[in-house]
């Protein structure tokens, strides 16, 4: 017979790090999907007005939009070629299929060392099936979490400072078309 805690443990902390790596992807999903949209609603409402207005941003007006255009559709093709949506899909299937092997596992103390050696490379094989989640994603449910693995002082600070500059990061992004647009404009 064989101890399973720690297989448990390792199970259950990467069960639960792949669940923040699934919400990391989904928000990174829904926050260029917005940007994208936001973008491209601020470049073609801007090309309407200059329609009436050909004066309005300036003798440079026309170079702006065009730009901004390229931008928007150099975006797109990163934003599609990430694929966040089919990594979120596929985090959320790895998670649950090692929810599943935690669940096997919970009640049980001890199996047979050929059982063990048979979930063990259960395991192996389900975390092989995707892609890793990242260190941060287990930081994340540290932080967020009361657990046995409580993170250090410096690896809070280290969240929160990644956290607020991400959140600087996504709101510098939805303001600068807005700042650019209005220092070119012109009367």
């Amino acid at each position: 017979m064989k101890n399973v805690d720690a297989l448990k443990n390792k199970a259950w902390f990467t069960y639960k790090a792949r669940i923040m790596a699934h919400e990391r992807l989904m928000f990174l999903n829904k926050a260029s999907q917005y940007l994208l949209i936001w973008y491209s609603l601020i470049t073609v409402i801007s090309s309407i007005v200059m329609i009436r207005f050909p004066m309005i941003f300036g003798s440079n007006g026309d170079i702006l939009l065009t730009c901004i255009s390229l931008f928007v559709l150099v975006l797109s093709l990163v934003v599609s070629n990430r694929d966040y949506r089919g990594r979120e899909i596929e985090m959320r299937k790895n998670y649950l299929e090692l929810q599943n092997l935690y669940r096997e596992l919970e009640f049980k103390n001890e199996i047979p060392i050929d059982e063990f050696s048979k979930v063990d490379d259960r395991y192996q094989l389900i975390i092989a099936k995707g892609e890793n989640h990242t260190e941060f994603d287990d930081l994340t449910f540290r932080v967020k979490n009361s657990t046995t693995r409580k993170p250090a002082w410096h690896e809070f600070i280290f969240y929160y400072v990644v956290k607020t500059a991400v959140w600087l990061f996504l709101i510098a992004f939805i303001i600068t078309p807005l700042i650019i647009i209005f220092g070119m404009y012109s009367i």
